[in-house]
């Protein structure tokens, strides 16, 4: 991240009129601030134990003291569980999108000054920007990523979140009878979070899902601040 990060120094140095430098400095420490709360989340995904569910599933459902649980508003351990995964992977989802919305700002004030309204990356640049910055790298980045299956993906995770429903996961694990443990586990998001009833035919394992993502952004992030810093110059 060496790249996007030195992009600041940049930025505060450009010659461009000091409000759009101000405020889109603001965005891009926005952005830096953003892919960090990503890679705390991708951490805690990393770091979750699986085995966690196994210890639930075999506890008892009666209280310490011996008699049954009179707490109908309280969830089962297991249930429980999967509110904790799906707190973390609700952050991992909500923070990796607001990236790209909180970058499109940040470029928007670079390259055109003040935002009209609300800015989303799907629908960013707005119309006539490439034309007047033809030569720039930067559309064609844009456009391409827009087009990957991952960030397409992330979409409709993040709409599911923040629109419908909890993410739903399904969680599988492997027995080994020998050694008495369960060497092999895998936490899968549904194929689509938007159809019912939910399908996990792909097998789209949510530890390998975050740690792509993480990288994806990164490398995505490290491209736009090489072509911005090339633009910089060259922007009224």
């Amino acid at each position: 991240m060496h790249r996007f990060e030195n992009l600041q120094k940049e930025i505060d140095n450009c010659s461009l009129p000091s409000t759009r430098k101000e405020r889109a400095s603001f965005q891009h420490l926005s952005v830096t601030q953003k892919l960090f709360s990503v890679e705390y989340y991708k951490e805690e995904l990393l770091s979750f134990e699986t085995a966690r569910f196994i210890d639930a599933a075999s506890q008892s459902s009666t209280t310490s003291s011996g008699t049954p649980a009179q707490l109908p508003q309280q969830l089962p351990v297991g249930l429980q569980l999967h509110f904790q995964l799906n707190r973390i992977i609700d952050g991992f989802v909500t923070n990796a999108k607001s990236v790209f919305d909180t970058l499109a700002r940040e470029l928007q004030w670079l390259y055109e000054g003040t935002p009209q309204g609300d800015i989303y990356f799907h629908a960013w640049p707005p119309s006539g920007l490439p034309q007047r910055y033809s030569a720039s790298l930067l559309w064609g980045n844009i456009d391409a990523v827009k087009e990957e299956k991952w960030y397409t993906y992330l979409n409709l995770l993040r709409s599911s979140t923040i629109h419908e429903s909890l993410i739903s996961t399904r969680i599988n694990l492997e027995f080994d009878p020998i050694t008495n443990t369960i060497p092999i586990s895998h936490i899968y998001l549904s194929d689509d979070p938007k159809v019912w009833p939910m399908t996990y035919a792909r097998q789209s394992d949510l530890k390998r899902f975050t740690e792509q993502t993480h990288q994806n952004i990164t490398k995505f992030l490290e491209e736009i601040a090489t072509i911005t810093k090339n633009d910089l110059p060259n922007i009224s």
